[in-house]
């Protein structure tokens, strides 16, 4: 038989529910920077005809963030490698 307090199972239910929620909005963070990363990549990778006559390369920039460490990337789609 459980010895719990009617106050400590609904402390103990309540901690869980926090933690869960938690972990939802961790993942939540974690899907909406992956959603972002996925429509910059969209936009850059377009075909060129699509994208407007005076641009010649797209650029996209994407920053990663874990445990205190930020890291940016670049990426820049062009027509045509520039000549060296």
């Amino acid at each position: 038989m459980n010895n719990e307090t009617p106050r400590e199972a609904f402390q103990a239910a309540y901690d869980r529910a926090a933690m869960e929620l938690q972990q939802i909005q961790h993942e939540f963070e974690r899907l909406v920077m992956r959603h972002q990363q996925v429509t910059r990549a969209v936009e850059v990778l377009k075909p060129e005809s699509k994208l407007d006559d005076h641009r010649k390369s797209a650029t996209m920039s994407l920053t990663t963030r874990m445990a205190g460490l930020a890291v940016r990337t670049r990426l820049t789609v062009m027509e045509k490698l520039p000549e060296e």
